[in-house]
């Protein structure tokens, strides 16, 4: 069971896994948790490209979408939708690297689970790890934008590229699990500062109630 010193650092790390989940279910299971979208306006015609996780889709402002077949690091286009042969390719290995945030959400999820039930330094260690794939995985995010944004700017379609809400929750997924570690490293100068002073390692209320359950058993006849 975890100690009491833990709490806060749990719960932030738990939060962070649930973001972590939402961005790697992505496109094309929740058409609103995009990495990167461009938004394309040109002679009276109006689309979203979307590029998630797992694929790309189109979306229209009547509401139609179409998504292309989930995969691994998939190819799609910056469109020039009036002269189609200059549209400019965004090859795989773009959009490859995205297959970190489903790993680091596996890394998060074990950081919670050990966290749960060990020491503030294990569950230091564990989150640590975490924050590093997430945090590699956000940096990929980001030359994702910047490289989409390159290619829209030659198309000059008029096309604007902006980060979307699973860039940002990704965002906060490493900012909660960098937190997490700060508590948690907290939480074990605590248990030393504890350890110094008195002698005793902080209990968790499981140790506790076994100290008290000893001492009861003490002066039964």
């Amino acid at each position: 069971m975890a100690r009491k010193s833990s709490i806060p650092g749990i719960a932030l790390v738990l939060v962070a896994l649930i973001l972590g989940l939402l961005v790697t279910l992505s496109l094309p299971f929740l058409l609103d948790l995009d990495i990167v979208r461009i938004n394309i306006k040109v002679e009276g015609f109006e689309f979203d490209q979307r590029l998630g996780i797992w694929s790309t889709c189109m979306h229209y402002v009547t509401g139609y979408h179409t998504c292309s077949a989930k995969e691994l690091g998939y190819e799609t286009y910056a469109y020039d939708i009036l002269e189609p042969g200059k549209s400019k390719a965004i090859p795989a290995t773009w959009t490859r690297g995205l297959v970190l945030h489903p790993i680091a959400t596996a890394f998060t999820l074990t950081a919670c689970l050990i966290s749960l039930f060990s020491t503030n330094l294990i569950a230091l260690f564990a989150t640590l790890f975490a924050t590093i794939i997430a945090t590699t995985a956000f940096i990929i995010d980001i030359a994702l934008y910047a490289h989409v944004h390159s290619l829209v700017k030659d198309v000059d379609i008029g096309g604007v590229t902006r980060t979307s809400a699973g860039f940002w929750l990704s965002f906060a997924s490493v900012v909660l699990l960098i937190a997490a570690s700060v508590t948690f490293f907290v939480g074990r100068r605590k248990e030393n500062k504890q350890v110094k002073d008195t002698g005793y390692p902080l209990q968790s209320p499981r140790d506790s109630g076994r100290h008290w359950a000893d001492k009861f058993q003490q002066f039964q006849p």
